[in-house]
């Protein structure tokens, strides 16, 4: 699989990634003024209600108050530390103590409220944290927290496994998976052989912020602070880490094993999570089943289910549908209701599949069959309900869709392909997602999401422009490179390179607009334009001068704004011809129309404003 990104990763993002991993470990312990008890301490515990066999075992500090620790079972080794007053943990306050708990082989520090749990043992507890009213909050000798665990990043089989680090990233995890990473995944089993030992002394951990409240069984984890656990299923041999402003939770009967939390991730509502990664400000939720996978950060998997894949940031699952062994790192994209993105198996292996583009839409019910490379196809739609054969799709922006008419000699197996109608046809569903990966970004540590305007798209259209061009006869075409297997008409045709022309015109003009807001000059801005971007500004735009540059810009501005404005008014259309209320219902303003048309009025104020006839 060719670089899916307009980088390259390196040694320094591993380094990244493993200097993140060592923030989330809790500093080495202080060393504590712990004292064994005398024999006023005892009585004193002991009419307090608690039960030990061996009192020898139990350390306290000058600061412990021992009238905070009532009706509990210790089983030594127990050294305490507890800091008297209030906390506050996830909006909740606490008075600090420990009531109604069983303390086996635990050391607790700090502000910490422990109430009414079953069994508390190998734990390392750091305040201010709070545990009430769960069942076994134990340590695994054995475990480690889930980085043992499997991925299987694009195949079932053995061929894209990696070992789940909880700070991994999908850039990362599609370069350490490929066989150009092979020597950078060596290194990296070391570092992690290394980390796992310095952690086994730990036993488990609740970091400060944690609060677990609700939940029968969490056991072998790592909470590094600020995660929530709330009436879940169950939590097993798993890392979670959140921060002030992200916190983590896994809640209302979800289960996750094995498995690793980023910062503000979240998993509930019955939602499982088993052997995998979910990102940063991800959520699983309403049933959803993640498994084997990672999950990249400011993604949604509801009821659906994703099995042995890399997804990268936005990944969108609302609904009950499948996406398995797909490498699809760059994300933004949406698998719809019904739509079955996984015939990874032949029913020889489960060794097929999928290599997916940026801003890919699987459409409702649809079926798509492996193996199948829609990498070099951006912000391509598989239209609802279509069934597409294994096949290499080379076209951006385009619409698979079910043949518009019988062909007497050409398959009805095949589709339809039109090359750049989400462009020519649907340019408001482009603008949106634009919009809406700018305003719901919320990820710090991970998320990278790339822009629709990027070289390695621009570099894209170019070359399926040229086949477009270079396409000899009347058609219809089913050979062509790069679309795959499907029908392209000559209208298509036609279609698609006055597509892939208005986005060569814009992606050169807007590197020109960008370049003038920031250098404030116009000559100077265009002459920072070189190489290959140069010679498509000159080539697509026709531009020469800084005065035709401007002129360009504005003309594409409008030309895209028309268009979005276009393909939103069939909607409205078909819906008033369709529904009497369909107006009533959709009043109000547009906030996708409303991003388009502030973007023309910028670019007429900037234009206008190094070139006054423009803005006449």
């Amino acid at each position: 699989m060719s670089e899916t990104s307009d980088r390259r990763t390196g040694e320094s993002d591993l380094d990244r990634m493993l200097e993140l991993l060592r923030q989330q470990l809790p500093p080495a312990p202080k060393a504590m003024d712990l004292r064994p008890l005398d024999e006023a301490a005892r009585r004193a515990l002991e009419r307090a209600g608690n039960r030990c066999s061996d009192y020898s075992g139990v350390r306290v500090t000058p600061r412990t108050d021992l009238s905070l620790i009532r009706n509990c079972l210790l089983k030594p080794p127990v050294s305490i530390d507890l800091e008297a007053g209030k906390l506050e943990v996830d909006g909740q306050v606490f008075d600090a103590g420990i009531r109604d708990c069983t303390l086996d082989s635990c050391r607790v520090s700090g502000r910490v409220h422990l109430s009414e749990v079953g069994l508390l043992k190998g734990m390392t507890i750091m305040g201010p944290s709070s545990v009430v009213r769960c069942g076994r909050v134990c340590a695994d000798p054995d475990g480690d927290f889930g980085m043992g665990a499997a991925l299987e990043l694009g195949l079932e089989t053995d061929g894209r496994h990696l070992p789940l680090v909880p700070t991994l990233t999908p850039d990362l995890a599609l370069h350490l998976t490929s066989e150009r990473g092979q020597a950078m995944r060596r290194r990296l089993d070391a570092h992690l052989e290394a980390m796992r030992l310095s952690l086994s002394p730990l036993g488990a951990v609740i970091g400060p912020g944690c609060l677990l409240r609700d939940t029968p069984v969490i056991t072998g984890c790592f909470l590094s602070g600020s995660a929530t656990v709330d009436a879940a299923a169950g939590v097993r041999d798993s890392f979670l880490m959140g921060a002030d402003d992200r916190r983590t939770r896994v809640a209302d009967g979800a289960l996750v094993r094995r498995s690793a939390l980023q910062w503000g991730a979240s998993v509930d509502s019955m939602a499982v999570v088993e052997r995998s990664l979910v990102g940063e400000c991800s959520t699983v939720e309403r049933h959803g089943k993640l498994t084997g996978s990672l999950l990249g950060p400011d993604s949604c998997l509801g009821e659906g289910e994703i099995t042995a894949s890399l997804t990268g940031p936005f990944t969108a699952m609302h609904h009950q549908s499948l996406l398995i062994a797909a490498r699809w790192p760059l994300g933004q994209g949406n698998v719809g209701y019904g739509a079955n993105v996984g015939s990874n198996h032949t029913s020889r292996a489960p060794d097929q599949g999928l290599e997916c583009g940026q801003g890919v839409f699987f459409g409702l019910g649809c079926s798509v069959k492996f193996p199948c490379s829609l990498e070099r196809a951006p912000f391509s739609i598989i239209a609802t309900g279509v069934t597409t054969l294994p096949q290499r799709l080379e076209m951006p922006f385009s619409l698979i869709c079910s043949q518009s008419r019988n062909y007497s000699d050409i398959s009805p197996a095949l589709n339809e392909i039109r090359p750049g109608w989400v462009l020519a046809g649907n340019l408001y569903a482009l603008w949106r997602s634009m919009t809406k990966y700018a305003s719901r970004r919320r990820s710090v540590h991970t998320g990278c999401v790339s822009p629709v305007l990027s070289p390695r798209n621009a570099e894209m259209v170019e070359k399926a422009r040229s086949v477009l061009e270079e396409a000899g006869g009347e058609g219809p075409w089913t050979d062509l490179p790069g679309i795959g297997k499907n029908i392209l008409t000559d209208r298509a045709r036609r279609q698609g390179m006055e597509a892939y022309g208005l986005f060569l015109r814009w992606y050169a003009l807007q590197a020109f607009a960008a370049a003038l807001r920031r250098l404030g000059d116009p000559g100077r801005a265009l002459a920072e334009i070189s190489g290959s971007l140069r010679d498509m500004l000159e080539r697509h735009a026709g531009c020469d001068t800084p005065a035709q540059a401007a002129a360009g810009y504005l003309e594409v501005m409008e030309e895209l704004v028309r268009r979005v404005r276009d393909s939103r008014s069939k909607d409205s259309v078909r819906g008033s011809r369709i529904s009497p209320e369909y107006q009533w219902a959709h009043r109000g303003t547009d906030p996708v129309l409303q991003s388009a048309g502030r973007s023309l009025e910028e670019a007429r104020s900037l234009m206008g404003s190094h070139f006054p006839q423009l803005a006449e």
